[in-house]
């Protein structure tokens, strides 16, 4: 059977359940698009990330504090700009949502995207790369952009793979290779990143 789209509330009442800072200490519960929002720019980063890599094309960056601590994972866009589920931002306005001075924003792969220790299993990573991609259509970060829309979003989960036992393996994942650690400080530093696109 074919994956489908996801609704927000679906994603939204997921985050609500397992994420405890989406509950505010008044009691009150924020909107679907402030609980997917809060979900995809504190700890499910990496999936927004490797969902907009992927229905996008647009390279990977993590950004990290001067001691090599990874403090969020995003895109870059054509405009040398840096893209999460909250917004666009510039390198200085990303470095102060994340209360970093001098932020090293680093070129990353896919394949280092993915495979961050948040999903043991490709089960566990298939559902939340559907999860991602659902929410999508829905922010109003992504508003505007073709591959943004609901319909070309549903296609590209309906062209998902069939998951089968040889892809999930019992005993953990595979270990990641090494992935050279390349600046994205300049324009001219990211047009020279290996094994990404310009």
């Amino acid at each position: 059977m074919k994956p489908a789209p996801l609704s927000l509330f679906e994603v939204a009442d997921f985050f609500r359940t397992v994420l405890d800072e989406l509950h505010g200490e008044d009691g009150e519960i924020p909107s679907d698009v402030d609980s997917v929002i809060v979900a995809y720019t504190q700890s499910d980063c990496w999936d927004m990330a490797a969902a907009l890599m992927q229905v996008a094309g647009l390279p990977g960056v993590l950004v990290e504090t001067s001691k090599g601590e990874i403090r969020h994972a995003c895109v870059m866009t054509e405009d040398h700009r840096f893209l999460d589920a909250s917004g666009c931002y510039t390198r200085e306005e990303m470095g102060r949502r994340y209360g970093l001075r001098k932020p090293q924003l680093l070129a990353a792969s896919l394949q280092r995207i993915e495979n961050h220790d948040a999903h043991p299993d490709d089960e566990d990573r298939r559902e939340a790369q559907i999860r991602a991609l659902s929410v999508i259509p829905h922010l109003p970060a992504f508003q505007g952009y073709s591959w943004a829309s609901a319909e070309a979003i549903s296609q590209h989960i309906q062209g998902l793979p069939e998951l089968s036992s040889a892809n999930c393996p019992e005993e953990g994942l595979p270990a990641v290779p090494h992935v050279p650690r390349v600046s994205v400080a300049g324009s001219g530093d990211f047009a020279r990143a290996p094994g990404l696109r310009d």
